[in-house]
């Protein structure tokens, strides 16, 4: 089983083990589904303008995020649209990889690799990939958790009651594996390190909220 915190890691583990012929679905069909919904939801006529739409939030989200005093509730929304789009684009630049031109090719074909890239049905001997709050309560002999050493994905932009559940998932990731469990690290890139803000300020919000919020339960740290 492979889980992570961000869709866009899902997506790339998701091709990867793809890629090599071996069996793997994803453990979200809402995922699949919502984003369908957000490709469309950008109304495109062909993939040219989507990666061109894609590129555009891309550069309104690092604008968003030089200023430190954005609202708290509105940032955590885009940072979760941005997560959406980052994994659309990731998957749309596989997609057209082998292709020689991109203007003619509509959004619907692309919709369509979508519903049929990903396979949301258990078959014996799959990977799992998956969320990891979907995995909530579940086991498997291998675990491997993608990004571990950027988590918590914690945020000056985010609630105290937010960033305890970002330390709470890291916990729940952890402990998924029943024998073998590989933490699998990654680069941070300036964006996200933007996004996150001041580490201490971070810090300060969770101590002062802890008794609130925290759950003992979830606390763990590990040496990797």
């Amino acid at each position: 089983m492979a889980i992570a915190r961000k869709n866009k890691d899902l997506a790339d583990i998701f091709l990867a083990i793809a890629q090599q012929g071996k069996p793997v679905y994803l453990k979200d069909k809402d995922l699949v589904e919502n984003t369908i919904k957000s490709i469309k939801n950008l109304n495109c006529n062909n993939i040219a303008e989507l990666n061109t739409k894609l590129e555009e939030l891309k550069e309104q989200f690092k604008r968003e995020m030089k200023n430190p005093e954005n609202a708290l509730t509105a940032s955590a929304i885009n940072n979760g649209k941005m997560d959406i789009y980052s994994m659309i684009q990731s998957l749309l630049t596989y997609y057209v990889k082998d292709k020689k031109t991109t203007s003619v090719i509509s959004v619907d074909d692309f919709t369509n690799f979508i519903s049929r890239l990903f396979v949301t049905e258990p078959s014996e001997n799959a990977v799992i990939v998956s969320s990891i709050h979907q995995v909530k309560g579940l086991e498997a002999k291998t675990v491997f958790v993608i990004n571990y050493n950027l988590m918590p994905y914690t945020s000056q932009r985010k609630t105290a009651e937010d960033n305890i559940q970002e330390k709470n998932l890291r916990y729940i990731a952890v402990t998924r594996a029943k024998e073998t469990l590989y933490l699998c690290e990654g680069d941070e890139d300036e964006d996200e390190k933007k996004y996150r803000g001041d580490k201490e300020e971070i810090d300060k919000m969770i101590q002062e909220n802890y008794n609130k919020y925290y759950n003992d339960e979830y606390d763990i740290e590990l040496d990797y």
